[in-house]
């Protein structure tokens, strides 16, 4: 059986927080509001201005942990307490997975505010949960998603341009984990998702990274940050939504890699897309892609500005020890996605530190400064 997991609504304009209130009278009528500092910082006043005109009454918190079971209860015994109707979470993937757990515990509906679009988490039905120190938990799976998007072009393109290359890295993964598994099968499933993958590498690696460099460069085009935008957060979270029981799903080593390897808090300093885009070349490695493939992926993510290289993730010290720390978690914990690593923590060591030296081999890029 296929289910669609989808938002209701997605509403992707400049100054769309300026009618967040008109959209979400129809759902709540008093909401619990949660956001990042810097979020906050930036859309609270025209999000709070049209709560207040649209008759919406609210409560305003402040989060900028990690998302944790603990904090997403504590959110939503506040809201429970606040009698919210709803709750709206402001922010980027961190703050928006903690807001929709928080739902979840709640029994609330939750409105997602993206201010960046690094990932797809403000469409997403699931968090990521991790604990107060920043190491992989779990994923926590809902029925549903966010009911509602209110995704303001304005603000997201004003955000750091690091956050909109990071997302693309990760909306590309879509593509190059998906394509490995046609090794394995053909079947409806993994076509009709592997189709909605290749529309993101086609937007992302034709204009999309004009698109990117004309932002990078201070030149804001609406209609062309719309498109990237709408590539990070729509069509990447609408390759999330569909679930299928018939057809066994097995995702590339990217993610698990990324999830695993958050024992290792030299990385904590990195962005999620960032450290994809090299984990993609490592996957590559431990799938036997030919060189070809290879230098496709570094091209593309070197286009991007992703970091190939261990010293621009910071790490940099014992790192041996490590690696081979993160790929024994990886081998106890982790079937990569439905799929057994056939692999011994020396060969992932050995695959990382080949796509290190690939890294280097490009020369590298800027250090990539730590958030």
């Amino acid at each position: 059986m296929t289910s669609i997991v989808s938002p209701k609504w997605y509403l992707s304009k400049p100054g769309a927080v300026r009618e967040a209130g008109a959209h979400i009278a129809g759902i709540a009528k008093r909401v619990y509001v949660a956001g990042g500092e810097t979020a906050l910082r930036v859309a609270r006043d025209a999000l709070e201005l049209s709560l207040s005109e649209s008759g919406i009454e609210f409560e305003t918190l402040t989060y900028s942990g990690y998302p944790t079971h603990e904090a997403a209860r504590d959110i939503a015994s506040r809201a429970e307490k606040f009698g919210a109707e709803a709750v709206v979470g402001v922010g980027g993937g961190r703050a928006l997975d903690t807001v929709k757990a928080a739902g979840h515990y709640a029994h609330l509906p939750v409105i997602t505010v993206p201010t960046v679009a690094a990932t797809c988490a403000s469409w997403a039905p699931c968090s990521i949960m991790y604990n107060d120190e920043g190491e992989f938990v779990e994923p926590l799976q809902y029925d549903d998603a966010p009911v509602l998007i209110i995704a303001d072009t304005d603000i997201i393109a004003r955000a750091p341009i690091r956050y909109i290359r990071s997302g693309a890295a990760d909306a590309l993964a879509r593509w190059y984990e998906q394509q490995s598994n046609l090794r394995a099968s053909n079947g409806f499933y993994l076509r009709w998702t592997l189709k909605q993958a290749e529309l993101i590498r086609e937007i992302l690696e034709g204009k999309g990274l004009e698109y990117i460099d004309e932002l990078a460069a201070g030149k804001y085009v609406p209609a062309h940050a719309r498109e990237v935008i709408d590539a990070n957060i729509l069509l990447t979270g609408f390759f999330v939504s569909p679930r299928n029981t018939d057809e066994p799903f097995a995702g590339g080593f990217a993610h698990p890699l990324y999830h695993t390897f958050t024992i290792l808090h030299d990385l904590h300093s990195s962005l999620h897309g960032e450290q994809i885009a090299f984990f993609l070349v490592v996957a590559g490695i431990l799938e036997g892609q030919p060189d070809v493939e290879l230098e496709t992926r570094l091209s593309i993510f070197s286009a991007l500005r992703q970091p190939l290289t261990l010293s621009e993730l910071h790490l940099t010290k014992d790192v041996d020890e490590k690696l081979l720390r993160g790929a024994r978690a990886l081998l106890d914990t982790v079937s990569a996605y439905g799929r057994r690593v056939d692999t011994t923590p020396e060969q992932i060591r050995s695959a990382i530190l080949k796509a290190d030296a690939l890294g280097r081999g490009r020369g590298g890029l800027p250090s990539v400064k730590a958030v």
